[in-house]
């Protein structure tokens, strides 16, 4: 009885230690970055790589093992783009160059090409604040999303500041001044009073106002336009 409980413990040791010595044994991986080749136009522009491993028969598949997170990134020109330590790239100049993905002391590589990137961007409501309010879903309103432009810094009935001359006033049945849904073009009417003293080419502006929500908008302003009176 003695013998073979001490047969018994000895047979699970070297169990234990075979299985041990079959773990300790690794191999490269093996993966693909795809797409293997990106194209990002225009400032801001985004895309994600997505780094997969590579079974044996060297064709990876939805099936594969997702890597994007386990890989560290580097890229050869940041000047061009940028690459996030989750895979993500950020157009930052125009040109080309490649990014890298690390797994295990295994690499590969992709090529990025980057154009359309401007040193000074013109943010533009139609551009950038729209896509960003309908990605959130807050564009369908008369309210959320919608624009209204004025000439005056006013806030329902109270006005802060007028930079028109004196004496010209918005023309409102004339003027299309709230811009909703897919129209993003308006226009302000002018009325000069016959009274209006003459004035030359004074500084005024027109301004956009972004509802954002009910309580909260941004404004953007127009370079100065110059209004004049003069004799008809």
């Amino acid at each position: 009885m003695t013998f073979r409980l001490l047969h018994r413990c000895l047979f699970l040791t070297l169990c234990v230690t075979t299985s041990s010595l079959s773990c300790g044994i690794t191999t490269a991986t093996e993966f693909s970055i795809t797409p293997s080749r990106v194209e990002l136009n225009g400032n801001f522009a985004e895309a994600q790589v997505l780094v997969q491993e590579v079974p044996p028969d060297g064709s990876a598949s939805k099936r594969s093992a997702d890597l994007t997170h386990a890989a560290t990134y580097t890229c050869a020109d940041e000047a061009i783009v940028r690459v996030s330590p989750t895979g993500q790239l950020l157009a930052i100049g125009n040109g080309t160059t490649t990014i890298t993905a690390t797994v295990d002391g295994e690499f590969n590589s992709a090529e990025v090409m980057v154009s359309g990137v401007d040193a000074k961007p013109a943010i533009t409501f139609d551009t950038y604040i729209r896509p960003t309010i309908s990605r959130l879903g807050c564009n369908a309103g008369s309210c959320h999303a919608s624009q209204t432009l004025d000439m005056l810094f006013q806030h329902l009935s109270s006005k802060y500041a007028i930079t028109l001359p004196e004496g010209v006033t918005i023309d409102g049945k004339n003027s299309q001044t709230l811009l909703t849904g897919t129209n993003s073009k308006g226009a302000i009417t002018l009325t000069a009073a016959a009274t209006a003293p003459k004035v030359n080419q004074q500084q005024c502006c027109i301004m956009a106002n972004v509802s954002i929500n009910f309580v909260m908008k941004a404004t953007y302003s127009s370079k100065p336009i110059l209004v004049s009176i003069i004799d008809k």
